[in-house]
């Protein structure tokens, strides 16, 4: 008789649920058990729990079991029978005491093991195992240096291992990625939280560091962090030969020199890009420029000419050809500034001195400014004029000044000493002729003025508040005399 191939599907799939039917009974805890309380990991049963048995002999009125429970498996024996299934069935099952059985109860917690490592790698990979640095003394592995990581900083810890008296992590943050390593006696170096007392992180399960996914993770990170490192240095390099990195010189400015200026260009306060390092022996070179001045600029490693640090770390050298590039332009650029503002100051002098001329000319022969006057205690009058002679040949031998002071309500003051109303005071010359041309100011420039501080004139009044001048007397080197008084004088004559 033959059979169908639906027929021979079923019968199979009837062997294979019989087959493994016959090789564990699943059965529930009626009698609440400890497998063995004088046993590490021993497991506590209730009433109640979910058990397979795998594994079952009753032999010398004891009862041998091999039972899983979760993720727990082991192999016992008791004095009584703590299940709901009946012993009938478990008689089916293999011997508990036999080869076979002990070495399924391997097998199985291989099985578990594999698959909590497998769970475990696969968090550990993705970035679920975090942890906080709490030890300063993790070292790289390949290079024995300490990891740019502080306490407190979070990483993802991709692998662990220990060997001897180490203890190694495999691990990445945003800043490093490496393998590291540490003293196992000094731990723990990576905790579950910042809390200051909490413990380790749980490394059970945890993949080796040897692992070649792991490794493969660890260099994956590295290359992004050395990638990033390296696009950062760059943009910083062309930021710094683009001037972006600046200074303020501090009140040392005074000690940077240079073999191209006699005097440093700076001073104090002035912004100053930096575009180069280099420290020799015992100095500290910089290549510096701004709208004044650009070049190799030295002090004292002992000195800083800036009023805060500056970020030395890959900076270009001072002798590095784009360095030089950049100081020669600026230099150029430094030297076409300064010449032209030496020219428009020029300019702006020509311009002043021109002005300078073309006024006096319009206030010729002469302007007076009484610049201030005071009473002392006892009343006597002390007063500040200012001459400046216009006349562009003449020069003043003596200058005579007269008038009066008028009290609050506009009455002539009267002299309580000398008597009358009139003050005279008179200047002694000589004031030289005013300049004409630019080729005269330079000569004329400092001889045309005269200022004269009347201590005490001789006239005394304690009412008097302003004071007024009615003649002004020229007396010229030539003999030539010249009086102003009136409306005449009032053009030539300010109050200030």
């Amino acid at each position: 008789m033959h059979m169908s191939h639906k027929s021979a599907l079923i019968f199979l799939l009837f062997l294979i649920a019989f087959s493994t039917q016959a090789q564990s009974v699943m059965t529930t805890v009626a009698t609440s058990f400890e497998v063995d309380p004088f046993k590490a990991g021993s497991h506590s049963f209730v009433v109640g729990d979910t058990v397979e048995i795998f594994g079952y002999k009753k032999k010398s009125g004891r009862f041998h079991y091999a039972v899983q429970a979760g993720d727990y498996v082991a192999t016992f024996g008791y004095g009584f029978y703590p299940f709901v299934a009946e012993q009938k069935l478990l008689k089916k099952l293999p011997d508990a005491l036999s080869e076979d059985v002990r070495q399924e109860a391997e097998r199985r917690r291989a099985a578990i093991t594999e698959r909590k490592r497998a769970v475990r790698k696969a968090a550990a990979l993705q970035g679920e195992v975090r942890g906080i640095i709490a030890s300063p003394y993790l070292m790289d592995a390949e290079t024995g240096k300490s990891i740019p990581l502080k306490q407190g900083d979070t990483v993802h810890i991709l692998g662990y291992k220990e060997e001897g008296r180490d203890v190694f992590y495999a691990i990445r943050s945003e800043a490093y990625a490496g393998i590291c390593t540490a003293s196992a006696i000094l731990g723990p170096h990576i905790k579950r939280s910042n809390v200051f007392h909490a413990g380790g992180l749980d490394m059970q399960y945890m993949p080796t560091t040897d692992d070649i996914d792991a490794q493969r993770e660890v260099k994956r990170n590295r290359d992004i962090i050395q990638r990033r490192e390296t696009e950062m240095a760059q943009r910083r390099h062309a930021d710094i030969l683009l001037g972006r990195e600046r200074a303020v010189l501090s009140y040392s400015y005074s000690s940077l020199s240079s073999p191209d200026y006699d005097d440093c260009p700076f001073t104090t306060g002035d912004t100053v890009s930096v575009v180069g390092y280099t420290q020799k022996d015992d100095k500290r070179f910089y290549a510096l420029y701004s709208d004044k001045g650009a070049g190799i600029f030295y002090s004292s490693k002992y000195s800083d000419p800036f009023k805060t640090g500056i970020n030395t770390k890959g900076m270009p050298a001072v002798d590095d050809p784009e360095v030089t590039e950049v100081i020669n332009r600026q230099r150029q650029r430094a030297d076409s500034l300064q010449q032209a503002l030496a020219k428009a100051a020029a300019e702006r002098l020509v311009a002043t001195k021109r002005n300078i001329i073309e006024t006096l000319a319009k206030l010729e022969p002469i302007f007076i400014t009484v610049n201030s006057w005071e009473t002392d205690a006892a009343g006597g009058v002390s007063m500040d004029i200012s001459v400046t002679n216009c006349s562009p040949t003449q020069t003043i031998k003596y200058i005579s000044f007269q008038g009066y002071f008028t009290n609050p309500v506009g009455d002539k003051c009267y002299n309580e000493i000398g008597g009358g109303t009139t003050w005279k005071v008179r200047g002694i010359g000589p004031i030289g002729p005013r300049p004409t041309t630019l080729d005269n100011i330079d000569e004329r420039i400092d001889s045309f003025e005269a200022n004269y501080d009347f201590d005490n004139i001789h006239f005394y009044s304690e009412t008097a508040q302003y004071i007024h001048v009615t003649t002004v007397t020229i007396q010229y080197m030539s003999g030539r005399s010249l009086t102003l008084s009136g409306e005449k004088l009032h053009r030539h004559l300010s109050y200030k």
